[in-house]
């Protein structure tokens, strides 16, 4: 074995370092998102709980402004806050398999000049066998961003988009319905004048917009990070 295979081989161990390193990192931004998931929802509910306990004519705290804060502010506050965690992990996670797409690319063109070395003492057509098994050996980032048949233009990673706007819908819908109910049910119990009612139904409706639209555009970045990178298109 020349030096200048044994400098490719040192390229390959460096890469594949790499590799893990990121995997790992996949790895735990997946677990983030899970842990807060679970927290967000579990939080929350806890929340609903003090702010409607505090409606209770029996509660200890029984306060209609301090229930109001709580759906009109609160709740929507701390959903959009966990909102966007969960997204950060899933834009960090997806950005770092774009990354691997590349990564993967080059280890096995390394790879691939190797073979050719190892295998120069096979047959043609056990050296086109072992090529064509072996030359990606690395390649799940490649294959989840691929589309499962060339009539599509979805990659199989599209399919986790469905679980993500599902995790969008449920923090914004409790946004909007926890600001539905302080408009509807709590805000009348206030007694305040018509100019401040209005007032917090306009500021209702806006918060929901916004939301709604960061959520979007969050979104797109997410769909960007989907395929596979124009330049390791094979």
């Amino acid at each position: 074995m020349n030096n200048k295979e044994l400098i490719v081989i040192e390229f390959v161990k460096i890469a594949m370092n790499e590799y893990k390193y990121i995997r790992d990192e996949i790895l735990q931004s997946m677990s983030n998102r899970n842990h807060i998931f679970n927290f967000g929802l579990g939080f929350l509910g806890a929340v609903f709980y003090v702010g409607s306990y505090a409606l209770s004519s029996n509660s200890v705290i029984q306060s209609k402004e301090f229930s109001f804060f709580v759906f009109y502010f609160g709740i929507p506050a701390i959903s959009f806050l966990i909102l966007t965690l969960w997204i950060g992990e899933t834009v960090r996670m997806l950005r770092a398999g774009t990354y691997l797409v590349k990564k993967e690319k080059t280890i096995n063109e390394l790879l691939h000049y190797l073979y050719h070395k190892v295998l120069d003492d096979l047959s043609d057509e056990e050296k086109k066998y072992y090529l064509k098994t072996f030359s990606y050996l690395v390649s799940w980032e490649t294959y989840i961003r691929k589309t499962t048949n060339p009539s599509q233009k979805r990659p199989r990673i599209s399919e986790a988009v469905f679980s993500y706007y599902a995790v969008g819908a449920i923090f914004v819908g409790m946004a909007s319905v926890s600001i539905f109910i302080s408009l509807a049910f709590i805000l009348p119990m206030l007694n305040l004048t018509s100019y401040m009612n209005w007032i917090f139904f306009v500021g209702g409706i806006v918060s929901v917009t916004i939301i709604t639209i960061i959520f979007k555009r969050y979104s797109g970045n997410i769909l960007r990070n989907l395929p596979i990178p124009s330049d390791t298109n094979e």
